[in-house]
C-alpha cells in the first residue's frame, strides 16, 4: 500500500478596486390630517394607500394590513416618542 502526499497552497490574487455608483430617488410624500378627515376614506389605512409605495390588504371586516414598499408590519420599526408600536 502506498500513499501519495502533495502540498497544495492557495495562491493569493489581488483584485482591482470595484466602484459601484447609483442614483438615489428622492422620496417625499405626506398625508395631512385634514385629508384623512375630509376624504372619502373609511379609515387611516385606506387613506394611506393614496401615498406612493403604500398598499393594504384586508384582514377582516374592518382590519387592514399596511404594506410599505413591500414591507409588512413585522419588517417595519415604527417609533413614536422612542416607543415602539
Amino acid at each position: 500500500m502506498s500513499a501519495v502526499f502533495s502540498n497544495v497552497y492557495a495562491q493569493e490574487i489581488l483584485l482591482k478596486e470595484i466602484e459601484v455608483k447609483a442614483k438615489r430617488e428622492a422620496f417625499e410624500d405626506s398625508l395631512e390630517v385634514r385629508e384623512v378627515r375630509e376624504g372619502s376614506s373609511k379609515d387611516v389605512g385606506e387613506a394611506l394607500t393614496k401615498l406612493s409605495g403604500v398598499s393594504k390588504f384586508r384582514k377582516g371586516g374592518i382590519a387592514n394590513e399596511i404594506v410599505l414598499r413591500g414591507f409588512r408590519r413585522d419588517n417595519i420599526n415604527v417609533l413614536i416618542d422612542d416607543v415602539r408600536l
